[in-house]
């Protein structure tokens, strides 16, 4: 149980060597597909860095944070505190190598200091969740899927000149999703889409030289305006995460395609050209996007 006085400790193991795990807590590329989008962060003594969160039906809080301590691959320390509250806390990192596994500690310290604000929003009992949340599901999520499939996975990011809103819109709208999803030459009829989690989205790729490829997925997951995750469930199979991060009046886009085998990756690459592929068609959406602006 959490006290006044007491810190909120959480500790996990995850299935992923030190050193991926390291990179996913201090590799800001990494830390916006799981964490608090950060404008910037450095893993150095002394680096500042702020961001915005809170409960989503609030204004959000301005975090305003200082590494105080860096050990690198064992140790990251900084502090933690509200602009225009009162109270000083530490959240230090710690990482333990557990034969191939790694375990992570996490300490929030000084949560006592936001008592004297009488916010409900600062108790304990919302960091001991929201921290057992961030490490037991996100990074876990993350780190486990990561190191297990990088023999098998495609990675495109790009920078998309408009708002996240308009993004997503292109993203999820079968009407924009027409004019731009596939690898060059290619057209796509939307037969149904049911834009929910666990809803299909069933659609035919037209190929350049006239061959259709009937194409059925499944979305898994979906976080408006912030992410999708879809299943394609015909050979070769894969998973598609899709995320987005707000970059003011722009946005930027990651998208990975996780394949459920190596033999399946061998596949889409040798047979499909889906690197290629993937690449080409986040160039059509950003093209599509540029050419635009009034969508």
């Amino acid at each position: 149980m959490t006290g006044p006085s007491t810190p909120v400790v959480v500790e996990r193991t995850f299935h992923a060597p030190i050193a991926a795990v390291w990179d996913a807590i201090t590799n800001n590329d990494a830390m916006k597909q799981w964490y608090f989008k950060l404008p910037e962060f450095r893993p150095e003594v002394g680096f500042e860095f702020e961001f915005e969160g809170g409960p989503p039906d609030k204004e959000p809080y301005l975090h305003k944070c200082k590494i105080i301590e860096v050990i690198p691959m064992k140790k990251l320390a900084h502090t933690w505190r509200y602009e225009g509250w009162k109270g000083h806390t530490v959240v230090t990192w710690e990482l333990f190598e557990d034969g191939a596994n790694t375990r992570l500690r996490l300490t929030h310290s000084g949560l006592e200091s936001f008592v004297q604000n009488n916010n409900p929003d600062l108790d304990a009992k919302n960091f001991e969740a929201g921290w057992t949340d961030i490490i037991g599901r996100s990074l876990k999520e993350f780190v486990e899927t990561r190191s297990s499939s990088i023999d098998r996975s495609m990675d495109a990011t790009r920078i998309l000149d408009a708002p996240r809103d308009l993004v997503w819109s292109v993203l999820t709208d079968p009407e924009h999703i027409k004019h731009w999803w596939g690898p060059n030459g290619f057209s796509l009829t939307t037969h149904e889409h049911e834009l929910r989690k666990g809803g299909q989205w069933n659609f035919t790729m037209h190929g350049p030289d006239g061959t259709d490829f009937l194409n059925k997925m499944v979305i898994e997951e979906l976080v408006p305006m912030d992410r999708i995750v879809l299943t394609h469930g015909s050979a070769p199979k894969f998973q598609m995460f899709i995320s987005l991060f707000d970059l003011q009046d722009k946005t930027e886009l990651h998208w990975r395609n996780v394949f459920e085998s190596a033999e399946d990756y061998k596949r889409a690459v040798e047979v499909f050209h889906a690197i290629e592929g993937l690449h080409q068609n986040v160039d059509r959406l950003k093209t599509y996007i540029s050419n635009n602006n009034n969508i």
